[in-house]
């Protein structure tokens, strides 16, 4: 992260919430995660960015030119936010991982709330394709960030925990 930039706060990537959802997903959770930092302690408010990620969607990208993989796919790393995305809201499609076979489908994250003034968009790109590299399972990228990723593997497990 660009030092002197971030303040500590919480951001939080939520994954399988649909579009009709976003507002739901907002009084509920983002409201719950404000009163659970002041439940912390007294006048605790961080700065919160509340991003949801999609894989269901149709929308692939094609590199024109010389910048794509052998297979012919968008270079890892790369972010599309004009053009394909919403006008008036903050989404972004990225491409972190290298596709093996086939075309590779971007994540669309929507940033539905950021209270960190200092991050801008590129920061939060930036952030979110690093969060891609840091799934424990793997020494590759992932396809969205860690924290979503990891988030699937909890009612696994804790479903294991209870059947036995």
């Amino acid at each position: 992260m660009i030092e002197g930039l971030y303040e500590p706060g919480g951001d939080m990537v939520r994954d399988g919430v649909s579009k009709s959802q976003f507002q739901e997903c907002l009084e509920f959770e983002f409201t719950a995660l404000k009163r659970a930092c002041e439940d912390l302690e007294e006048g605790y408010n961080p700065g919160i960015t509340f991003i949801v990620a999609q894989k269901r969607h149709s929308t692939r990208f094609f590199p024109q030119g010389n910048d794509k993989t052998q297979k012919g796919n968008c270079v890892p790393g790369t972010v599309v936010d004009k053009d394909a995305c919403h006008p008036h809201n903050y989404d972004f499609f990225l491409i972190s991982q290298n596709g093996f076979i086939g075309t590779s489908r971007p994540t669309h994250y929507h940033v539905l709330v950021t209270e960190n003034k200092h991050l801008k968009p590129d920061d939060i790109q930036s952030v979110t394709n690093n969060l891609c590299y840091t799934f424990g399972r793997c020494t590759s990228a992932i396809s969205m960030a860690a924290p979503a990723a990891d988030a699937h593997n909890v009612p696994t497990r804790y479903r294991k925990l209870v059947d036995t």
